[in-house]
C-alpha cells in the first residue's frame, strides 16, 4: 500500500487557485529562492506562471516562454540557475532566466550541411 504524506497547501497554491496569479508567482519565487522543497517549489512556480499567462499584463511579459520552459524543461532551468548562482555568487531572476531560455530563436535559417557519408565509407 502506498501512503501519501499529508502536507499543508502552500500559500502560492491558494493564491493561484483563488485568482491571484501575481501573488502566486511572488510566493512561488520566494519559496524557490528560499531553498525549501526544491521539487515542489519549482512545480509551484511553473503552475503560477501558467496561470499568470492566462491574464496577460505589462508586468508579465515573457511569461509564456517562462511557463513553457519551466513546464517542459524544469531540469534545464534548475541547472542553469544553480550554475549561474555558483559562478557569480548571485542567483539570477528565475522568471527572466526561464523566459530567456524559452525565447524563440531569431536566428535565420541556414542551409543544411552537406552529407558526409562518403567520408566514412570503408574501402576493402
Amino acid at each position: 500500500m502506498i501512503t501519501v504524506p499529508q502536507t499543508e497547501p502552500h500559500p502560492s497554491d491558494f493564491a493561484r487557485l483563488f485568482g491571484s496569479p501575481d501573488e502566486a508567482r511572488r510566493l512561488a519565487v520566494e519559496q524557490v529562492t528560499g531553498g525549501s522543497d526544491p521539487h515542489e517549489s519549482w512545480v509551484r512556480l511553473a503552475l503560477a506562471l501558467r496561470r499568470q499567462r492566462a491574464t496577460p499584463s505589462a508586468e508579465n511579459l515573457g511569461t509564456n516562454a517562462a511557463a513553457f520552459t519551466l513546464t517542459h524543461r524544469p531540469e534545464l532551468i534548475r541547472a542553469v540557475h544553480a550554475l549561474v548562482a555558483e559562478l557569480t555568487g548571485a542567483a539570477p531572476d528565475l522568471v527572466a532566466l526561464a523566459a530567456w531560455i524559452g525565447a524563440e530563436d531569431s536566428t535565420p535559417d541556414f542551409p543544411e550541411l552537406p552529407k558526409m557519408d562518403a567520408a566514412f565509407t570503408v574501402h576493402t
